[in-house]
């Protein structure tokens, strides 16, 4: 028999905090911001929006100690 091991994470989508948006091939790298009121919103080191690809799009939220690395 196998444990089911889950853990469920209270993540406050409602303030700010830095983001990684990989889109066309890129990384870019920048901040994400949200209120109670409005969409989650990224936008780049110079300020600039990010605009995700149209369609469907993936978030994965993770520690802000993880690594990520592109090969």
């Amino acid at each position: 028999m196998v444990a089911n091991h889950s853990q469920t994470y209270n993540i406050d989508l409602t303030t700010s905090g830095p983001a990684t948006v990989f889109r066309d091939g890129q990384r870019l790298d920048g901040t994400w911001t949200a209120t109670a009121d409005s969409p989650l919103r990224f936008t780049d080191g110079n300020g600039q929006e990010i605009l995700l690809a149209p369609g469907q799009s993936w978030l994965e939220v993770v520690d802000t100690g993880v690594l990520i690395s592109v090969s």
